[in-house]
């Protein structure tokens, strides 16, 4: 059994480091990219970080018509890089798991696996932890990282979008989609559906699974929200980041859909998605395991070029966008 962490990402090497850093921290042992028509050094410390850490990276051409994460995920499901019984989750580049008091995968799984099994008497398949949406904390200009006391301003817990959750799943042969958000069953999945809880131990409703079989849209990839729905832990969201990094991603274009789709991340975007309302700073409860990862990763040489390189064509296109305004 691996735990492997899977993302798609276009552009995101100012963020890399740490993200990579701060999940291999939490206890993912492989960790997975997919990038497609970078062009700011992501791909080349993609590239160094395998050399010191399990860190693959596959570069991708994206077919007409396709959203590019979507191509991303079926070539990870046909390279078999996931077997049977492996745990995989996949998240994006500002999107941070959190579990309780800073643990660690290993033994956080145990734990909920035993309470799960002792509550519904069936082996566990997945567990759906829900977004805590993170707001830029006032800041205009992006302080280098993400983890810090900085960015613990986010929306309250009653906010709705709290319901959208990232799914750590058993990967199986009834597996046969990857969504962002959580796996796709094949229909007559064989056995029934498998075990599936929520943030709040609670197990999944049937619609879950059978809204996507049902011609009523894409899948589902919410869980209503319970008390205690940040029990087992959390996604923090970090989706605006910064103002000046965040019109940045107009040019990038959005991974989950088209071209076609045309851009989201407009100033009305920000100010929805920029929540600041409550505090959370759980998360850094991984700070200094964290510090250290990146120092351990910084020493190689090769990482550290790439990434000093990464930051620098950051600063250079918000200059350059600050300039055009």
């Amino acid at each position: 059994m691996s735990l492997i962490l899977f993302s798609a990402l276009k552009n995101e090497g100012p963020f890399l480091l740490e993200w990579v850093a701060h999940h291999l921290v939490v206890g993912f042992e492989r960790i997975v990219l997919y990038h497609n028509d970078t062009d700011d050094g992501s791909a080349e410390l993609i590239a160094a970080l395998g050399e010191v850490a399990p860190v693959s990276g596959h570069a991708h051409v994206v077919p007409e018509g396709v959203a590019p994460q979507r191509n991303a995920a079926r070539l990870f499901m046909e390279s078999g890089a996931a077997r049977r019984g492996d745990w995989v989750m996949w998240l994006d580049l500002d999107e941070y798991l959190s579990l309780g008091r800073g643990a660690t995968l290993p033994g956080w799984l145990r734990r909920t696996d035993r309470q799960a099994r002792r509550r519904y008497r069936r082996d566990l398949g997945g567990i759906c932890l829900h977004w805590r949406l993170m707001g830029s904390g006032g800041l205009t200009e992006w302080p280098g990282r993400q983890i810090g006391s900085h960015f613990t301003a986010c929306a309250p817990r009653q906010r709705p979008m709290h319901e959208t959750i990232k799914t750590l799943f058993v990967m199986s042969d009834d597996v046969v989609e990857m969504d962002p958000h959580r796996p796709i069953l094949r229909p007559d999945a064989e056995g029934g559906y498998p075990l599936f809880i929520g943030g709040g131990g609670q197990q999944v409703d049937e619609v879950f699974w059978t809204y996507r079989y049902a011609g009523e849209g894409g899948p589902v990839s919410r869980v209503p929200r319970v008390n205690g729905m940040y029990g087992l832990g959390q996604v923090n969201h970090y989706s605006v980041r910064t103002r000046d990094v965040y019109a940045l991603r107009r040019t990038r274009g959005r991974g989950a859909v088209t071209p076609a789709a045309g851009v989201r991340h407009d100033d009305e975007h920000f100010e929805r998605m920029d929540a600041n309302q409550a505090q959370d700073g759980a998360i850094l409860a991984y700070l200094d395991p964290l510090e250290a990862e990146i120092a351990r990763l910084m020493a190689h040489p090769p990482v550290a070029v790439a990434h000093e390189r990464c930051r620098a064509i950051l600063a250079d296109r918000i200059a350059t966008a600050a300039a055009g305004d």
